[in-house]
């Protein structure tokens, strides 16, 4: 029989040949007949760790450590574990003590860095690399996370001599090219540097999954599509790197199984869709790849989602609304609902569904308690209409009660808050008697003690779709529904004497960015027309019924006007609708947010 010595000794090999399972079943075999030889659990701890198992191998790391508190390596192992987590802050705490029981060991130092620098501590991770070098100074490899810090720093000169010492330290070269293009990966601060070592590895690799994978990170990061704002997205996104990235990923996911490369193949292809840089052709290539991937994976939601949205743009949101509650009933891949899958939850095309919700009640409404502090004056023109929380008030309002009477003379202005505050209550009151004619006001107090976060922030977006319908049916005049945080370019009640027969106007995004974001709240008109009143009255069912069962998210406010149209438009009773181009647009100027 062996001794514990020489199975230990076994039992590593093994690890170091990657053979988990027989290298896992010795080490617990050992801690069975010999449960206070403090290695067994280190190493199986590690194994756990490296494998992905944390949790698991943080207990047995802490469990050899209450058998042997004074061997630094177990500390240094149970902070990286507690990094994979992450918890940086532990992480960090369990390498220092490693350093307190070992200060003249590199590896600590260097651990501790990498923690500090996924804390954002970049002073200090650079402290704790350069105690690393200093150490060792004939470890190349050490210098190459010590640049990466450098660069995220600004110090882009210093960083480029950094690594190059690195580089020339090290034996290995793959080995530190791999290191320093992962490091710009990670840091995002230097994409062309990343792309150019990505490729150089890469090519003397081609095979190698990892590599095709990085070097699909770095063209995806080198377009500028994951730092570049959406409104601006078009003008600055390399669309031939964006490309390139996809064709990477669906190689190493495809033809050589790397774990995370589908996932990122897809989620690559819904931000291109929702920033609309991404053209037909690659979106159809997508869809050829998704589809016999949903069949063995359909729990896949970002696989889903980009099917739905190549449906919604050519014109089939019923089909695609069935198609993902087709495949919303699996459960999701990553164990919980995601952005895209609370996006197409709030997705309706189905003719049933508005069948349903022609004599749906909503329950949101009666929650509301309705206020009038100034009423309009039918005969003031077009009346805009600005609805919002209270601290969007105190941050725009001035700006843009100044924006309107300056450029907007020929409408009435209402505005319209959610829980003021008694104080500002009272100044809206004042605001009308200074322009008793042009100026009007209501607000509402609403409990909302029952919605999460962007529930409320959604309640507050959705809210004026209700206050515009009021309006338009006691006033009988237009109304404008606006953001307040936009100032105004040009008039719009002076434009629209020149709309003939219209019922609604609509800011459009032409992009094909999908249903929540095709139609955009921050402009839409309605007339006082049979088919105003009846666009407006089926997008508050719309909002009402999501809102009674709780499937609301961000973008609801965008989403409902866009359904209804589509299904109106399907039903051949689309309102006369004047149509303005977003990039295009008008009469304000709208905020970057």
């Amino acid at each position: 029989m062996a001794t514990v010595s020489e199975a230990l000794h076994i039992a590593v090999g093994l690890h170091r040949r990657q053979d988990f399972a027989q290298a896992a079943k010795i080490y617990q075999d050992i801690i069975a007949a010999a449960p206070m030889v403090a290695d067994a659990w280190h190493l199986l701890g590690l194994l756990l760790h490296q494998t992905g198992q944390h949790a698991d191998g943080i207990a047995c790391i802490q469990a050899a450590i209450q058998r042997d508190r004074c061997y630094a390596n177990y500390y240094d192992s149970l902070g990286s574990a507690y990094r994979a987590l992450p918890d940086t802050a532990l992480a960090a705490a369990s390498h220092r003590l490693a350093i307190a029981l070992e200060p003249d060991n590199r590896k600590p130092y260097a651990n501790l860095g990498n923690a500090l620098r996924d804390h954002g501590v970049m002073e200090a991770a650079e402290r704790a690399y350069r105690r690393a070098a200093r150490l060792d100074p004939t470890h190349g490899a050490a210098l190459i996370p010590l640049a990466a810090c450098l660069t995220a720093l600004g110090r882009g000169g210093e960083a480029a001599r950094v690594h190059r010492i690195g580089v020339a330290l090290t034996p290995d070269l793959s080995l530190a090219l791999d290191a320093w293009a992962k490091a710009c990966l990670a840091d995002g601060g230097a994409p062309d540097v990343a792309e150019r070592l990505c490729k150089r590895l890469n090519a003397a690799d081609p095979g190698n999954p990892e590599r095709i994978h990085n070097l699909g990170l770095a063209k995806l990061t080198a377009s500028t599509l994951l730092t570049a704002h959406l409104s601006e997205a078009a003008r600055l996104v390399d669309c031939g790197k964006i490309r390139a990235a996809l064709d990477l990923f669906k190689t190493a996911g495809l033809r050589h199984g790397h774990g995370n490369a589908l996932r990122n193949y897809f989620g690559t292809a819904l931000l291109a869709i929702q920033s609309g840089v991404i053209d037909e052709p690659v979106l159809d290539s997508v869809v050829a790849t998704a589809l016999p991937h949903l069949a063995a994976n359909p729990g896949d939601i970002n696989a889903v989602a980009v099917v739905c949205y190549a449906l919604y743009r050519r014109g089939k949101l019923a089909v695609a609304s069935r198609f993902f509650r087709k495949f919303s009933r699996h459960p999701s891949s990553t164990g919980e609902a995601d952005a895209f899958e609370r996006f197409w939850t709030m997705v309706q095309g189905e003719p049933r569904f508005f069948a349903t919700l022609a004599a749906y009640e909503p329950r949101l409404l009666q929650r509301r308690m309705h206020h009038v502090l100034a009423p309009p004056r039918p005969d003031a023109g077009p009346i805009i209409l600005a609805g919002c929380d209270e601290g969007y008030w105190r941050r725009f309002g001035v700006a843009f009660l100044a924006s309107w009477e300056e450029r907007a003379p020929s409408c009435a202005l209402h505005v319209h808050l959610i829980n003021p505050s008694g104080e500002t209550r009272a100044e809206l009151e004042r605001l009308h008697a200074a322009r008793p004619a042009k100026l009007s006001a209501s607000c509402e107090i609403f409990d909302d003690a029952g919605l999460s976060n962007h529930q409320r922030v959604t309640y507050y977006t959705c809210a004026r779709f209700a206050v515009a319908e009021r309006l338009l049916r006691e006033a009988g005049v237009p109304v404008v529904q606006v953001d307040i945080d936009a100032t105004f370019d040009a008039d719009p009640g002076a434009a629209m004497a020149a709309w003939p027969g219209w019922d609604i106007s609509i800011m459009r995004d032409k992009r094909g960015r999908g249903p929540m974001r095709d139609f955009l709240a921050g402009f839409m008109a309605f007339n006082a027309t049979e088919g105003g009143h009846g666009f407006l009255d089926l997008v508050l069912r719309y909002i009402g019924w999501h809102f009674d069962r709780g499937l609301v998210f961000w973008g609801l406010d965008q989403a409902a006007p866009y359904c209804v149209f589509d299904h109106l438009k399907g039903t051949g009773r689309a309102p006369a609708t004047v149509w303005h181009d977003f990039e295009r647009f008008p009469f304000l100027h709208f905020l970057k947010k």
